[in-house]
C-alpha cells in the first residue's frame, strides 16, 4: 500500500505533503472513492477534504483525478481515483424538457388522473364535486354564499 504511494510520489517533483494528503492517498490505494467516503476512510470531514485544499491540490499535482461522476438527485459528485490520469468530463444537467419527461413518466397514473379530474371540473360534469360538510362549513364563515 504504502510502496504504490511512495512509487507515485517519488516521480512527482512535489515531496512534501501533509499528513492529511498521505492519509488520502494511502485511502486510493485501495480503490476508488467520493469525497465523502474518502473522509469517512481518513478521518477528516468532508468539508475540509475541499476547503482546505486537500483534493484540489493533490488533483492539480496529478496525483488524483476524477475517475467519473455519480448523479446525485440535485448535484454531481466526483469520483476520484489514485494516479495521474485526465479527469472525466462532467455531465451536462437535465433540461427543464428533460425533467417534465422524466418526472410524467415516473407519475403516469397520478397525472393522467389529475388531467381527467382538470378536464371533468372545466366541462361542469364532474365526478369529483366537493361536497358542503355541515361541521366544516361552520368553520370556513367567509367561503358560505351572501344572500
Amino acid at each position: 500500500m504504502k510502496d504504490e504511494v511512495s512509487k507515485l510520489l517519488s516521480t512527482h517533483p512535489s515531496n512534501t505533503l501533509s499528513t492529511g494528503a498521505m492519509r488520502i492517498l494511502e485511502s486510493l490505494v485501495d480503490g476508488v472513492g467520493t469525497r465523502f467516503e474518502l473522509a469517512k476512510r481518513v478521518g477528516l470531514s468532508a468539508h475540509s477534504l475541499t476547503t482546505c485544499d486537500y483534493l484540489p491540490k493533490l488533483r492539480s499535482l496529478g496525483l488524483i483525478h476524477i475517475k467519473s461522476w455519480f448523479r446525485q438527485t440535485r448535484h454531481f459528485i466526483p469520483i476520484y481515483s489514485l494516479g495521474p490520469g485526465k479527469d472525466a468530463p462532467r455531465p451536462t444537467p437535465y433540461t427543464s424538457a428533460e425533467k417534465t419527461r422524466r418526472h410524467y413518466k415516473a407519475n403516469r397514473e397520478q397525472v393522467l388522473l389529475l388531467q381527467k379530474i382538470a378536464k371533468a371540473r372545466r366541462s361542469g360534469r364532474c365526478a369529483f364535486k366537493r361536497v358542503n360538510d355541515p361541521f366544516l362549513s361552520a368553520f370556513h364563515v367567509f367561503d358560505k354564499k351572501q344572500t
